[in-house]
């Protein structure tokens, strides 16, 4: 993906990006609703809009952030900052869960993989 505009087309998602080592400014902004981001020490992810349904913004003490792998489902992300070292988590109610826009600060590497729902075989002795 391109490492300053990431549209990804799934409604659920697995996305994983590097950072650049020289990098001052790390952020993602997703579509108009959330700015995740770090800056001197400091992970956040801050709503910008209603879609957070109450919640604002989140911070965490992060010496610094070199790799973000993020999954979200319909209505919840996960952020592992640094290979998982710190984790988090939050609920999120897009208004259209198909439309995912990335707008990335700071990365070198950005991938992304679609998450399928998984299928139940119902195996039966014979």
């Amino acid at each position: 993906l391109n490492p300053e505009m990431a549209q990804i087309p799934y409604a659920s998602f697995d996305l994983e990006i590097d950072f650049r080592k020289d990098a001052v400014n790390k952020q993602i902004q997703w579509n108009e609703d959330i700015l995740l981001g770090w800056e001197n020490g400091v992970f956040f992810i801050k709503f910008l809009n209603d879609t957070g349904c109450g919640r604002d913004i989140r911070r965490v003490a992060v010496k610094e952030c070199n790799h973000i792998r993020m999954i979200k489902d319909v209505s919840y992300a996960e952020v592992y900052i640094n290979y998982g070292e710190t984790v988090m988590t939050t609920r999120y109610y897009p208004r259209n869960p198909q439309e995912n826009l990335m707008s990335i600060q700071g990365a070198e590497i950005v991938k992304s993989w679609e998450l399928k729902k998984m299928e139940v075989y119902n195996m039966k002795e014979e």
